[in-house]
């Protein structure tokens, strides 16, 4: 509110200085320059509008309980989920209706083998998830669609990180030549992977 009206009163104070009078009465240089691709009297009317401070104000609000219900959605998902560790980090820099919050997903002990991440954009009225992988996703001012995506994305991450035992277990088996060695790495193995099974499923 104090932003708005502090621009309102710049705008107010600081008008532009008026044409002199002994100024050309023809098009300027920079329209004789720009010749047929100049925008005409309508474009720059379109350009010239603005909103009004009401809505202003209620674009602003809007996005301000937008972001109150994603970082309620946030802080729940990671009370309730303790494993994999749910990290998220605000953008400091925000316009006053858009702003960004980068989530991270990791598992203890695979931080550094598998992290999924994705940034959301909170809007006025939706979301806007990019992904990892580059794929885009809309949701709507619903807490529920967020609340799903992230399980959703915990559960690949879990999936991702059994695919990758699976190949670190199957290159274990190939390199090992003592038989009573290679059974008490691979014993070890498959226990971490069925452990990671067991925690996916206590997750869905």
């Amino acid at each position: 509110m104090h932003q708005l009206l502090r621009e309102v009163h710049y705008n107010n104070s600081n008008h532009p200085f008026p044409h002199p009078a002994s100024g050309p009465l023809g098009p300027s240089k920079r329209r004789y320059v720009a010749g047929p691709t100049a925008a005409d009297r309508y474009e720059l009317l379109e350009m010239t509008k603005s909103q009004t401070l009401l809505e202003q104000i209620i674009q602003q609000a809007q996005h301000f309980f937008m972001r109150l219900r994603t970082e309620y959605v946030l802080d729940t998902i990671a009370k309730e989920v303790k494993d994999p560790l749910i990290v998220s980090h605000w953008n400091a820099l925000n316009s006053p209706t858009q702003s960004c919050v980068k989530i991270n997903i990791l598992t203890h002990g695979y931080d550094s083998v598998c992290r999924t991440s994705m940034v959301v954009h909170v809007g006025e009225k939706s979301l806007k998830c990019v992904c990892r992988d580059g794929r885009v996703m809309h949701m709507s001012y619903e807490p529920q669609e967020l609340r799903d995506l992230i399980f959703c994305q915990v559960s690949f991450s879990f999936i991702n990180i059994c695919k990758k035992e699976k190949k670190t277990l199957t290159r274990v088996i190939k390199k090992c030549q003592d038989i009573k060695h290679s059974f008490i790495i691979i014993g070890k193995m498959v226990s971490q992977y069925l452990f990671l099974i067991h925690r996916f499923i206590s997750i869905k």
